[in-house]
């Protein structure tokens, strides 16, 4: 919603680029849509990537209306997935793992400083808390993703191979 210079609120025009404004919380303080927990958000960082990870929580700030940190989120996602990606394509072994905690871990400590007190909040107002089923599929869904992308890079070394 925006105001017009008059000061009258328009429900149905665009938000403005610059200082979106937050969407508004129920009376009690819940935000009307469901938020997924720190703890939800880790689990998929776990057992999939950051790039999951952050797509959830890109989800949680567009519940709360900040597209703008949700697009930072995504594209951070995206960097520290793609930093990762090529540790563990120059490093192999145990550091490779040690990589990934690494990120893993970094990932879920952030979210929870940031996102701790607003889900405690959220849910203490009443709020609903986002399925874990949504976090189930993203990982299913991320780990069909991964294994296509193997079998088309092994699928082209393959051919590149018999050259």
């Amino acid at each position: 919603m925006t105001r017009d210079p008059s000061g009258v609120v328009n429900p149905y025009a665009a938000p403005r680029a610059d200082g979106e404004p937050l969407v508004a919380r129920s009376v009690d303080g819940a935000f009307a849509d469901p938020l997924f927990s720190p703890t939800q958000l880790g689990v998929a960082t776990l057992f999939s990537s950051v790039f999951v990870g952050a797509l959830l929580l890109q989800a949680n700030y567009r519940v709360m209306g900040r597209g703008r940190a949700a697009a930072v989120a995504t594209a951070i996602g995206v960097v520290v997935s793609a930093a990762v990606a090529f540790a563990l394509y120059r490093v192999h072994g145990s550091p490779a793992v040690v990589i990934r905690l690494a990120a893993v871990i970094t990932f879920w400590l952030v979210v929870r400083a940031l996102h701790r007190g607003l889900y405690s909040e959220h849910v203490l107002a009443g709020g609903r808390r986002r399925s874990s089923w949504w976090v189930l599929a993203a990982i299913v869904l991320s780990f069909v993703a991964r294994v296509f992308v193997y079998g088309v890079i092994a699928g082209i070394t393959r051919v590149a191979a018999r050259h």
